[in-house]
């Protein structure tokens, strides 16, 4: 969404968001954001139980998400991964795999590892959540992958009387040197993270 959109289009975006966290966040009135620690991006693979030698290959990033902002808050995450080389394919979407999920839990030994789709609801302050973010169909072709994370920062916030609304995104980009085969045991790349502004608009 560019700074362009309009109101109707954002309004409809905070319509996504439940009632109580918009209440909370208009009426606190500050901006703030999660302290979040990324991992790297790996690969997993999950044997099938029914095929004989049969796997299939998850990628997934765990990110160390803490509330320093003074209060309790609410979380309401929605994650994609932007592939914009795969011009077919420019946007996958993670899923809720509980099994896959168990299994990283155990590699990692993150004994409170939790699916991102978890991950909703209030955050005390100064508690901490060990989230996953697990795509199920990574294309092989895929050289850059820029993990986005929404709902780790407030959306509406105050200036005086007057209310924002501002759409707010983690960033949080990896590189990915080789070709497309063999791509589990090619070097990755962490590019860094940084928090992307898609939309901020006057609402009242």
């Amino acid at each position: 969404m560019s700074r362009t959109a309009t109101l109707s289009t954002i309004l409809f975006s905070a319509l996504l968001i439940p009632t109580a966290a918009l209440r909370s966040q208009a009426e606190d009135g500050t901006r703030w954001r999660m302290t979040v620690s990324p991992g790297k991006l790996k690969a997993i693979s999950i044997t099938d139980k029914l095929r004989k030698g049969v796997s299939k290959t998850y990628w997934y990033v765990i990110l160390k998400v803490e509330n320093k902002t003074g209060k309790t808050r609410d979380l309401s995450l929605s994650a994609k991964g932007m592939t914009p080389q795969l011009k077919d394919n420019p946007v996958t979407i993670p899923g809720f795999f509980p099994s896959v999920t168990k299994a990283i839990a155990k590699q990692e030994r993150e004994n409170n590892l939790i699916n991102f789709f978890e991950a909703n609801g209030k955050i005390a302050d100064g508690a901490k959540k060990t989230v996953v973010v697990i795509f199920g169909s990574l294309s092989p072709l895929t050289n850059t992958l820029d993990l986005r994370v929404k709902g780790l920062a407030n959306t509406l916030y105050k200036e005086g009387a007057k209310v924002y609304s501002e759409d707010t995104e983690l960033s949080i980009r990896f590189q990915r040197v080789g070709d497309e085969f063999d791509v589990t045991r090619e070097k990755i790349y962490t590019k860094g993270k940084r928090w992307v502004v898609v939309s901020s608009k006057k609402i009242r």
